[in-house]
């Protein structure tokens, strides 16, 4: 089960347009949703072959500056470079961290801990 976050980050670069480099610096709020870790199970409780571990995962949602002249959303106008969202990528993976949910159980319904988890 997935939890949605906002963050605000700045983006910083440069780009060329019609032969002219361009240095460009702006915020943005990128919205991610995060699933955490389940731990895998070798075994279940009757014997039965377990299932692996599935790690944390974090996908962004959406990039939008918050420079309203720059508008829309930058991850679904593919503005974004590989390196832009693999650094938010990592960004969203530590903002997660101020977000712990102390309650939020993300072990599956039924599952109980026994010697033989992985």
């Amino acid at each position: 089960m997935s939890q949605q976050f906002t963050f605000t980050a700045t983006l910083e670069g440069s780009a060329n347009r019609d032969g002219v480099e361009i240095d460009y610096e702006y915020d943005v709020d990128v919205t991610y949703s995060y699933s955490p870790r389940i731990p895998g199970r070798m075994y279940l409780g009757n014997g039965d072959p377990g299932y692996p571990e599935e790690p944390a995962e974090v996908e962004i949602l959406s990039v939008t500056p918050r420079d309203k002249d720059i508008g829309g959303n930058l991850l679904a106008d593919d503005r974004l470079t590989d390196k832009e969202l693999e650094w938010l990528t990592e960004l969203a993976f530590e903002d997660q961290k101020d977000h712990v949910d102390d309650d939020y159980d993300p072990m599956p319904i039924g599952y109980t801990p026994c010697e033989n988890d992985w």
